[in-house]
This record gives structure tokens, C-alpha cells and sequence, in this order.
């Protein structure tokens, strides 16, 4: 997830303000120094640039918009039910 998010903010640098590549290589950075990279992933789906960073891959090919975010309604929904089972 780290790694896949920073190669997106790479990516998209000639589309993305200075400001924001920083903000988004100094939050990776931080989860990955943090040491526990068994949860780093769940603290990666908060970062709102990674978000925005697929969202404008993604703008130009809506077929592909609509089978992420079929994926990622349905994690969230697993990961919903998970949280209310105290699973």
C-alpha cells in the first residue's frame, strides 16, 4: 500500500501542486517509520491524497471508476461488519 501510493504520488506529479506531492511523501514516510506495518494499510486509506491520486487516474476511464469502487464498497462493507462483530 506504501509503496503502491507513493509510485501514484510519482506518478501524478505534473498534475499535483508541490504542496501536496510533499504533504502526501511526508505522510507515507511516517507510516512506513512508524513500525507497526502490520496496520499500515489501514492508516494509508486515511490519507486524502491517495484518494484524490486515484481519483484523477481514474476520471479518464469510468468503467475502471466503477469496478474500484465496487471493490472498495465491498471492503468497506467487510470491514463494517467485522468492526461490529468485535471480530
Amino acid at each position: 500500500m506504501a509503496l503502491g501510493g507513493g509510485y501514484l504520488l510519482s506518478y501524478l506529479g505534473k498534475r499535483l501542486s508541490i504542496t501536496v506531492l510533499y504533504f502526501g511523501f511526508c505522510s507515507l514516510a511516517l507510516l512506513i517509520n512508524s513500525g507497526a506495518l502490520q496496520s499500515v494499510h489501514r492508516y494509508a486509506y486515511g490519507i486524502v491524497l491517495l484518494s484524490m491520486g486515484l481519483g484523477l487516474v481514474l476520471s479518464s476511464q469510468p468503467r475502471w471508476g466503477y469496478a474500484v469502487m465496487t471493490l472498495f464498497g465491498t471492503f468497506l462493507l467487510y470491514m463494517a461488519v467485522k468492526f461490529a462483530a468485535w471480530a
